[in-house]
C-alpha cells in the first residue's frame, strides 16, 4: 500500500512540473493599447494656440512606454519628436490660424508599438491681446507727461492698428483712428485736470479688442510769463503784463511787482491773465511773479520770480532810401525801429495833401491801401512780412505791430500823447502831445474818397496811418490808426475805399 501511495505522489509532482513549463511557454509580451488624445479634442476649434498636447496610453505588461509625436499642417503628419518619456508635449509651434494634424506612436520596452488615430484641431484667426500696461499708470496723479503709451500684441503676427479715445469725460471721445504706434503724443493738455483714455486694438481680419478705460490727473502747473518774458531788456514804459495759466478750472490771480527779487503784492484777485501797469521808471530793473488760485479746489500755484528792464530813451537813427536818395529819421522804441517821419516815396498815383508840393516835404505822401501793398496779400502777423512800397530792408506794418507800439506806450487811451509832436506847429490847438517817443506824429490829414465829393481833409486835426490788415466783418475795410489834436487817444479806425482813399504811411526797419 505504501508503495502505491509513493508512486502516485511522484506522478502528481511530475504532472505539476510539466504543467508549469507549458504555461510559461504560452505567455507572450503584448503591444501597448492605442493612445488616446486628451487635448486638444479631435476636430476642435480653438480661439488660442494650445500650450501643450496631451494624450494617455496603457501598456498591457505594465512596461515603461516612450512616444513618437507626429505633428504638421498636412496629413499624414511628419515626425516632430521621438522617444518622449512623458505623455505631454509643449515645445511645438502653431504660428497662425489653420488646421493642424497630430498622432502618437506608443512603444514598449520590447519594441512593440501601437499607432494612434490621426487627430486634428483648427486655430481660428486670433484677435489682438488686451491692451495693457498703460503709461501714465491708471489712477496716477500729478502727471507732467504729454505722451501716452500701452502694450499690445497680435498672436498671429498680423499688423495692429489702434483707435485712441481721450478726453475729460468718463466716456472719452475718439481722437485718432487706425493709429499704428503704441506711443501717442497728446495735444493741448492742461494742468489740474483729470483725463480718461481708452485703446481699441484691431487686426487686419476685423478682430478687435476694447481695452479698459484708464485715467490720470495732471499736475497743477505754474503760471508762465508771456510779457515781459524773463530777462527782457526793452520792456514797455507801460508794460501790459500777460501770462499763461495752462490749468483747467476757474482762477483768480495775484500779481507781485517790485525792484527787489522779493516783489510785493501789486494787485489781487484778477480774473484775467493780464494787467496793464502804470508807467514804470526808465532803465529800471523790476521783478514780478503771479500766484494762480483755483476757486473750486482752493489750490494755488506760484510762478518763479521773473525780471525785466524797462526801455530807456528812444534811440534815434537814419535810413537811406536808394530809390530817391532820401534819408529818413528813425527811432527805436522797445524792440521796434520805426521811421520817425511819413513815407514820401513818389509812387505813381500817390497824392500830396491839397496837391501842394510844399506839403510833401513836411507830411510826406498819401497812399491807397492797394498802392501800399504793391500786390502783396493782407497780413495780421507781427512782423507783417509785407515789404509793399517800403524801401528795401524795411516793411509796412500790420495792425499787430501798431498794437505793440501802442501797448508799449500805455494803451489806446494814452499812447497818442507820447506819439504826437509837441505844440501847434503841426497840430491845431489843444494838442497835449509830448513826443517823448520821438515818433513825431503830425497832423497830415488824408484824402477822403466820396466820388465827386472827394476831398483832402484833416491837416492839423488828424494823423492817420495805414496797416496791412483788413477787417473782414466790415466790408473788407482797411484797418488804420488815427490820432487827433484834441485828445491823447489813438483809435483803430476803418475806411471802405482801399483803392481810392489815401492815407499816410510809416515803415518799420526789419530786425
Amino acid at each position: 500500500m505504501k508503495q502505491i501511495i509513493k508512486a502516485a505522489s511522484i506522478l502528481l509532482f511530475t504532472l505539476i512540473i510539466f504543467s508549469n513549463i507549458n504555461c510559461e511557454k504560452d505567455v507572450v509580451n503584448q503591444a501597448p493599447y492605442k493612445p488616446v488624445g486628451i487635448y486638444p479634442k479631435n476636430n476642435s476649434n480653438l480661439n488660442s494656440i494650445p500650450l501643450t498636447l496631451d494624450w494617455t496610453c496603457v501598456d498591457n505588461d505594465s512596461e515603461t512606454l516612450t512616444y513618437d509625436l507626429y505633428y504638421d499642417t498636412k496629413t499624414p503628419p511628419d515626425l516632430l519628436a521621438s522617444d518622449l518619456d512623458t505623455n505631454s508635449y509643449s515645445n511645438f509651434t502653431a504660428e497662425s490660424q489653420g488646421k493642424y494634424y497630430w498622432k502618437i506612436v506608443a512603444k514598449d520596452e520590447q519594441g512593440n508599438q501601437t499607432e494612434s488615430d490621426i487627430w486634428t484641431f483648427s486655430i481660428k484667426n486670433l484677435p489682438p491681446t488686451m491692451p495693457e500696461n498703460p503709461s501714465p499708470e491708471d489712477n496716477s496723479v500729478d502727471q507732467t507727461t504729454t505722451t501716452i503709451s500701452w502694450e499690445c500684441s497680435e498672436p498671429d503676427g498680423e499688423e495692429i492698428s489702434y483707435d485712441i479715445y481721450f478726453g475729460t469725460s468718463e466716456t472719452p471721445e475718439l481722437i485718432e483712428e487706425n493709429y499704428t504706434q503704441k506711443t501717442y503724443e497728446l495735444q493741448n493738455i492742461k494742468g489740474n485736470q483729470k483725463y480718461y483714455w481708452q485703446i481699441i486694438a484691431k487686426d487686419i481680419n476685423g478682430n478687435e479688442v476694447t481695452g479698459p478705460i484708464w485715467n490720470f490727473n495732471t499736475i497743477f502747473l505754474k503760471p508762465e510769463a508771456t510779457y515781459p518774458v524773463n530777462n527782457e531788456q526793452n520792456a514797455a514804459w507801460f508794460p501790459k503784463f500777460t501770462w499763461n495759466n495752462n490749468n483747467s478750472g476757474t482762477f483768480t490771480y495775484d500779481l507781485y511787482l517790485g525792484t527787489s527779487n522779493n516783489p510785493e503784492l501789486l494787485v489781487s484777485d484778477l480774473t484775467d491773465a493780464t494787467y496793464h501797469s502804470d508807467r514804470l521808471t526808465k532803465e529800471q530793473t523790476y521783478y514780478w511773479k503771479v500766484v494762480a488760485k483755483d476757486e473750486e479746489s482752493g489750490k494755488t500755484a506760484e510762478s518763479p520770480v521773473w525780471s525785466f528792464k524797462v526801455f530807456g530813451d528812444p534811440v534815434l537813427g537814419t535810413y537811406f532810401d536808394v530809390r530817391d536818395n532820401y534819408t529818413y529819421k528813425t527811432v527805436k522804441i522797445g524792440n521796434q525801429t520805426w521811421f520817425a517821419e511819413n513815407l514820401r516815396y513818389n509812387l505813381e498815383g500817390s497824392r500830396v495833401y491839397d496837391d501842394d508840393p510844399e506839403n510833401e516835404a513836411i507830411y510826406g505822401r498819401l497812399y491807397t491801401w492797394y498802392q501800399m501793398m504793391n500786390g502783396e496779400e493782407e497780413s495780421n502777423t507781427n512782423p507783417s512780412g509785407v515789404q509793399g512800397i517800403a524801401p528795401y530792408g524795411a516793411h509796412v506794418p500790420s495792425k499787430e505791430e501798431w498794437y505793440e507800439l501802442i501797448n508799449f506806450l500805455g494803451g489806446i487811451d494814452i499812447a497818442g500823447k507820447y506819439l504826437k509832436a509837441e505844440g501847434t506847429e503841426f497840430w491845431n490847438t489843444e494838442n497835449e502831445g509830448t513826443n517823448e517817443s520821438d515818433f513825431n506824429a503830425i497832423g497830415g490829414g488824408l484824402y477822403y474818397y466820396l466820388g465827386e465829393s472827394s476831398s483832402y481833409y484833416g491837416k492839423g486835426i488828424h494823423a492817420s496811418f495805414l496797416s496791412t490788415s483788413l477787417n473782414h466783418e466790415n466790408y473788407y475795410s482797411v484797418e488804420l490808426f488815427l490820432l487827433s489834436h484834441y485828445n491823447n487817444n489813438i483809435w483803430r479806425d476803418f475806411y471802405t475805399a482801399p483803392n481810392a482813399s489815401a492815407i499816410s504811411l510809416r515803415c518799420i526797419v526789419n530786425n
